[in-house]
């Protein structure tokens, strides 16, 4: 069991502080998850998870936008999807916000500002 960490600004904290910040959350998860498991299920969380920096991961060089990275990673993870750092990057981040903001409104159904039409983008556009 291992807790994979995409980090959208590697100069932001190094493997040392990074360990720091995990290692309790590596400790409880499987404490948790062995209290609400049942029978031969609790045997799998004994040990504290290990983690990971995954490599290659598309970098947040400006401020202000690690919210928005966040979201697409969890959006392309949960869909299977690919985060090439040539897509999902800063030059695009702008259109990716204001797409990922008219998704929600749409989805929660807010009125009271236009609706923009994003069908012409792509999922990195």
């Amino acid at each position: 069991r291992r807790i994979v960490i995409w980090d959208s600004d590697l100069a932001y904290a190094t493997d040392a502080e990074i360990a720091k910040a995990v290692k309790p959350i590596a400790h409880m998860l499987p404490y948790m998850l062995r209290m609400l498991s049942t029978g031969a299920e609790r045997e799998l969380y004994t040990v504290d998870f290990t983690h990971e920096r995954e490599s290659g991961v598309p970098q947040n060089k400006q401020s202000g936008d690690c919210g928005v990275y966040c979201l697409k990673y969890i959006e392309c993870h949960a869909l299977g999807m690919p985060f090439p750092p040539h897509e999902l990057c800063d030059k695009k981040i702008k259109t990716i916000r204001s797409q990922m903001a008219s998704e929600i409104f749409d989805e929660t159904r807010i009125n009271g500002t236009e609706k923009r039409d994003y069908k012409h983008l792509g999922v990195y556009d």
